[in-house]
């Protein structure tokens, strides 16, 4: 794969910038590499520089731009909703919940949230799962309570069942309640997609106590640490989403590669 053939490089390229490659793909043409600074976030400028080197870096490596062809270059960062694909993506956000959808329904479900509790390669375990957005959830439950005048609170089943294998579920229609079992077991291979879930009810709650606070060293130290904000400027929706991405290098235009595209032109007409 062409991604095979280039992280190794890139990751090397990245050490003495004191950043890490958190992801990198190629997809229609397209070189999206994902950057990440546990520290201190990337900024857009601190982006747009190292997208700048990682051309100039290519420009030098003949072997790289062989194997990948005329591509776009995409610099960004995981942003707080940050991808989980690989095994150490997981481990990392062990505590935390996180949102999946699976390649194949379980009790008539795709889209699960829960608490990651563990994994370790083979396995992941999730517990407090749903198969409703939480922070939606919540919303529609207490306009649903307000206009019936209903102000009793919802409680768990009490005397839940142990965690459950997915294979478990596969048959299942969705009547089955994921609320009787502890959380549910599944396979890497089960999952198509999964990200950290940011909880924006959580992030202003944070943000009020903050302005409470504001001179508390230990309470600013902690909204500040970049664990549950974005990568970018605060109040920033399409960087929440999205993470930050960098502008285009003066050399690119939306990220192309004009300089390896015009070389390959040149290499066809002189063949």
């Amino acid at each position: 794969m062409k991604v095979d053939a280039i992280q190794p490089e890139l990751e090397a390229f990245c050490v003495p910038l004191g950043v890490t490659v958190y992801d990198l793909r190629y997809q229609q043409e397209k070189l999206i590499v994902m950057l990440d600074r546990p520290a201190k976030p990337l900024d857009l400028a601190e982006l747009a520089e190292i997208s700048g080197s990682f051309s100039s870096f290519l420009d030098t490596r003949e072997d790289l731009l062989a194997v990948l062809g005329n591509f776009e270059l995409e610099v960004t960062t995981p942003g707080v909703e940050r991808p989980l694909r690989r095994t150490e993506h997981f481990q990392k956000a062990a505590g935390k919940r996180i949102a999946i959808k699976l390649k194949r329904a379980l009790a008539g479900r795709r889209r699960l949230w829960g608490i990651l509790e563990s994994t370790d390669g083979s396995e992941i375990i999730i517990s407090d799962v749903t198969d409703s957005d939480p922070v939606n959830a919540v919303s529609r439950s207490a306009a649903k309570k307000k206009s019936t005048g209903d102000k009793t609170a919802a409680s768990p089943p009490e005397g839940k069942a142990d965690f459950v294998h997915a294979a478990e579920l596969e048959t299942a229609g969705p009547s089955v309640s994921l609320a009787l079992y502890k959380g549910i077991v599944l396979d890497p291979e089960d999952i198509e997609e999964a990200h950290l879930y940011f909880d924006w009810r959580e992030a202003l709650s944070k943000a009020e106590s903050s302005d409470k606070n504001y001179g508390d060293t230990d309470a600013d130290s902690e909204y500040f640490s970049g664990e549950d904000l974005p990568d970018g400027p605060a109040g920033d929706m399409t960087t929440v989403t999205e993470g930050t991405l960098a502008p285009a290098h003066p050399r690119q235009t939306d990220f192309s590669r004009e300089t390896a595209n015009s070389d390959s032109d040149r290499r066809a007409k002189n063949g």
